[in-house]
């Protein structure tokens, strides 16, 4: 009987860590876009109630950040000591670049990177995490690109 779901049985483990970092990176683009569309309602907004664009928002947080993390990635997998700094900076300004521009086409692809600044100025626990996140990932791509330099240059 054939599944119609994917599976994991082809997959090696580095690839199963590096799926682990997206999908961690994917979370963390939801929750922080989630957050900055929370800031953004209106101040005398009585109850907070999610619409459908706040939904999109998320989902193009999560979207960006996934892209951003592909942009960064050859800078994250690398051993090097400067290395997950360019690629935290790479996955934070080119994720943010695609979500704005996925929310809200012109003005986002401005205000995206400005608004993730804002946020993670305002709050050290968004900081904190989205850093924390962002370590976590570059470890996990490193025994990925370790698995991948191990088959293929020896």
């Amino acid at each position: 009987m054939r599944r119609w779901w994917p599976t994991l049985d082809g997959t090696t483990p580095g690839e199963r860590l590096a799926a682990a970092a997206y999908l961690l990176i994917m979370a963390l683009g939801v929750t922080l876009a989630a957050a900055i569309a929370a800031r953004i309602e209106v101040a005398g907004a009585t109850p907070l109630t999610a619409t459908l664009y706040d939904g999109w928002i998320a989902l193009a947080g999560g979207i960006g950040a996934g892209l951003g993390l592909h942009a960064a990635r050859p800078a994250l997998s690398r051993p090097s000591a400067a290395a997950p700094f360019l690629g935290a900076g790479i996955l934070f300004l080119a994720g943010s670049v695609i979500a704005g521009t996925l929310a809200l086409p012109i003005y986002g692809t401005m205000f995206g990177p400005m608004a993730l600044a804002v946020l993670l100025a305002a709050s050290p626990v968004a900081a904190m995490s989205a850093l924390g996140t962002v370590a976590l990932a570059t470890w996990l791509l490193r025994h990925w690109q370790a698995e991948r330099d191990s088959i293929f240059m020896r």
